[in-house]
């Protein structure tokens, strides 16, 4: 099993919030990486092809307000993955990580590796950038 985390993001906005942003899979079009395309979304999935990696469909299957979502994303290279975000409530607002754990066969990490943790740090900055406008 892999695992990679994104850098911790200090969040200038409640917990509450960028639950409220997070726990809705509408609002991941807003940041997503450039290099995705065909997104389609529900409050609770969403569909999307992030371009020479693989064709995802994102579900969210736990959340606990305000502070973790967990989404279970299937591809059409049939390698299973889990998404977590953890929102940690602070004073002046929160502090936001995510893991990312895929069951991909030791010789296919090396190719799936970095796209995977460019598509995390990513996905951590814009919605640190989208939580801070609300």
């Amino acid at each position: 099993m892999m695992k990679l985390s994104g850098d911790s993001k200090k969040i200038q906005n409640s917990a509450d919030k960028v639950f409220q942003l997070v726990s809705n899979c509408s609002n991941f079009g807003e940041y997503l990486p450039p290099d995705v395309s065909g997104f389609e979304a529900t409050e609770n999935y969403c569909s999307f092809n992030m371009n020479n990696v693989a064709t995802f469909r994102i579900e969210i299957t736990e959340k606990t307000a305000p502070t973790f979502v967990h989404f279970d994303a299937k591809n059409d290279k049939q390698i299973p993955i889990n998404l977590e975000i953890y929102i940690t409530p602070e004073q002046t607002g929160c502090e936001l990580k995510m893991e990312l754990q895929a069951d991909i066969p030791f010789f296919l990490q090396g190719m799936i590796k970095s796209p995977l943790q460019k598509f995390i740090d990513i996905l951590s900055d814009r919605i640190q950038a989208e939580a801070e406008k609300l």
